[in-house]
């Protein structure tokens, strides 16, 4: 396997609704890139938490009497989302907002996930940016690897 990107971290509230935006060279053109993306926890820890994150949302955006109307247990399954985009040299080669907490996307010459655009990875700057949408446990941590694909790989 030849790793041509990695980076791992934590998510706190000072990143809720931000950027995380890593800059990469890539020494040479690429006929294929793998790009794995994973991150935890997903879901709020406990009904127990999701009520307080709730009735606290519900105090601040519904006014008067249709407060008490809001059932909060009807939004309990609070969710991270951590979403993935992708440019090279020559601007954007997509992105995968996408729910699922592990995810592989291919950006390739023949071939390109849904949400990315086919063709030769060039040499050359690249950008991976994570986008933190929500942050609902009190932290969350992700990796990012970019591996080499293509016909002169394992």
């Amino acid at each position: 396997m030849n790793i041509l990107f990695q980076q791992e971290g934590r998510i706190g509230k000072e990143y809720d609704r931000r950027h995380i935006v890593y800059e990469g060279i890539f020494e040479e053109d690429y006929k294929g890139i793998e790009i794995n993306f994973e991150y935890s926890p997903k879901l709020v820890e406990s009904d127990e938490k999701a009520e307080i994150i709730i009735k606290d949302l519900i105090d601040k955006q519904i006014i008067g009497e249709e407060k008490e109307k809001v059932i909060w247990d009807k939004y309990k399954n609070l969710k991270n989302l951590v979403t993935i985009s992708f440019d090279d040299k020559n601007g954007f080669r997509g992105c995968a907002h996408r729910h699922d907490k592990e995810q592989s996307h291919i950006i390739s010459q023949e071939y390109a996930s849904p949400g990315f655009i086919k063709g030769l990875v060039p040499k050359g700057a690249f950008k991976v940016i994570l986008s933190v949408h929500a942050l609902v446990t009190d932290e969350c941590f992700y990796k990012v690897k970019i591996i080499k694909r293509g016909e002169e790989c394992d």
